[in-house]
């Protein structure tokens, strides 16, 4: 079984052997059912516009049959390894000003994570 610290270390190797990728798959969204908004570890938000009863904000109240929740790529990986007390996964994703991915970590203590050339050295 995969522990979190290294679960973490795979994304940061995979992020520095090529840093346009886990960026662009955190960053996607897709629909999903309330279902899975319900699980007790996958991380799910609201789409943008709409209300947890699935409504539009600001519309007339009408229900619409499509999903107001959605999922992406982090949310499924956090679903592995369960929540916190304030029901938040545990890899924290980090990013630049400038919305590039620089990398991963448990997030408790300062938000470290390992440089291209530290991983290497600790995963030869």
């Amino acid at each position: 079984m995969t522990t979190l610290d290294e679960a973490i270390a795979c994304l940061n190797m995979i992020h520095a052997a090529d840093p346009t990728v886990l960026g662009k798959l955190i960053s996607f969204r897709v629909p999903c059912n309330s279902e899975l908004a319900l699980h007790p570890t996958v991380q799910v938000g609201l789409r943008d516009g709409w209300n947890e009863d699935g409504s539009l904000k600001g519309g007339d109240g009408t229900l619409f049959t499509d999903q107001p929740y959605e999922v992406g790529f982090l949310g499924v990986i956090n679903g592995l390894f369960g929540v916190d007390y304030r029901q938040w996964g545990f890899i924290y994703a980090h990013f630049a000003e400038d919305e590039q991915l620089l990398g991963f970590s448990d997030g408790k203590g300062s938000g470290w994570f390992p440089t291209a050339k530290q991983i290497i050295d600790v995963n030869p």
